[in-house]
């Protein structure tokens, strides 16, 4: 592999993670405002 697309490997990796945590983050704001309208 050359350098170019150990690189390009490395932020997609990146921008993968960055997507989940992104998800994840929306998936807990909507946990909590299940909770709060079920009061």
């Amino acid at each position: 592999k050359s350098k170019f697309e150990q690189m390009r490997q490395k932020s997609r990796i990146r921008d993968n993670t960055r997507r989940q945590n992104l998800k994840g983050d929306s998936l807990e704001r909507l946990r909590i405002r299940q909770k709060q309208a079920s009061k």
